[in-house]
């Protein structure tokens, strides 16, 4: 069986770590925007609601790999119509504080006995058709990219994936599953 949708969570390891998931579903003749767990365990809630600012990008993509205009609903959830090839989001819940106390979603500058702190950036594309332009980054600083149709990969199958950070280019393997994917570098 081929999977319908492929999802790449950019920032893998961080959506991981903090047990949220992003991921875009189709719904009609529209895409929407999700965040929750998307496999939610006991006393998990599947979605979570985000403010509609925390969406900072939600694109269309033809199959070249270009933005097209299509219209964006700055809603909660976000939704997006349009016949795209890809569609993209980037998302942030801003800035997050491990303190003493615990972890708090406020600059370190406004938590008391702060730990450590970071800025939280989520992606994720879904591809709906495949397009050898698929294989360049969409984003200059961090993006994942396939560098053979996952649209062919079938449950359990490896495909290649290639990172870029920063201009470094880096390959992963990533083995599909009904709906998540785990990732190990390829050295």
């Amino acid at each position: 069986m081929h999977m319908k949708k492929f999802l790449i969570p950019l920032l893998f390891i961080w959506s991981f770590a903090a047990s949220h998931d992003l991921w875009i579903e189709k719904e009609g003749n529209r895409y929407v925007l999700y965040y929750g767990h998307l496999h939610p365990k006991n006393g998990d809630e599947k979605l979570i609601k985000y403010k509609p600012e925390e969406v900072l990008k939600f694109e269309c993509l033809d199959v070249s790999g270009k933005a097209i205009t299509s219209k964006f609903e700055r809603s909660y959830p976000a939704k997006l119509e349009g016949s795209c090839g890809v569609v993209f989001a980037l998302f942030s819940s801003g800035y997050w504080t491990r303190s003493v106390h615990g972890l708090k979603n406020l600059p370190k500058d406004q938590v008391q006995d702060a730990i450590e702190s970071w800025l939280s950036y989520e992606s994720v594309k879904r591809i709906n058709l495949w397009s050898e332009a698929y294989t360049k980054p969409l984003e200059e600083d961090i993006d994942i990219v396939p560098l053979e149709n996952p649209l062919k990969a079938k449950v359990n199958e490896k495909i290649t994936l290639g990172m870029i950070i920063f201009k470094t280019s880096v390959k992963i393997l990533i083995w599909t599953k009904e709906s998540r994917s785990s990732f190990t570098l390829q050295k």
